[in-house]
């Protein structure tokens, strides 16, 4: 009898406990202004896909793409990192979520924050769906960010229109 057999864990938790400490200690790596970058990026990314109070899989993986191709990321240290936001949110749902997003307009350029908002979009439509509860999400995201209710709006109505058909 192995020794993982004999306390009661299998070959593949150990192989995938490893594979969690290997991407961690990866993450472990990175400038801690690229980290923070990338913790409050997909902790506001949930902020939307968690509006329902629910992660589709197509909000998980549009927010994993989303923070995998802006931390320039593995895919394996992308998902932890979105794995990490998600049990935030579940965790302490809409605690501090106005509060995180006002520091990531405060620690990034006028761009991030219009790059953050698309990204915020593309979860929210994800699964092809604009629910009452991520339309309001992604209008607090918005003035959390600073967007003039306006833009906010247009951006709204061209991703509805986009990604969800014609209103």
């Amino acid at each position: 009898m192995g020794l993982f057999k004999f306390i009661g864990k299998s070959d593949s938790e150990n192989v995938a406990q490893t594979l969690v400490r290997s991407v961690s200690s990866s993450l472990e790596q990175l400038p801690a202004g690229v980290s923070r970058y990338l913790a409050t990026f997909a902790f506001v990314l949930g902020r939307v896909a968690h509006a329902d109070r629910h992660f589709s899989d197509a909000e998980t993986r549009a927010m994993t793409d989303l923070v995998q191709v802006s931390g320039s990321l593995t895919a394996e240290q992308a998902a932890l990192v979105v794995e990490i936001a998600k049990g935030q949110h579940r965790l302490f749902a809409d605690q501090d979520a106005s509060r995180i997003t006002k520091q990531f307009r405060k620690m990034v350029a006028p761009d991030d924050v219009h790059k953050l908002m698309h990204g915020v979009l593309a979860v929210a439509t994800a699964d092809h769906q604009l629910t009452d509860d991520e339309s309001a999400a992604v209008r607090d995201i918005g003035r959390d960010l600073g967007l003039p209710k306006d833009e906010i709006d247009d951006l709204l109505n061209a991703y509805h229109r986009k990604r969800v058909g014609n209103p």
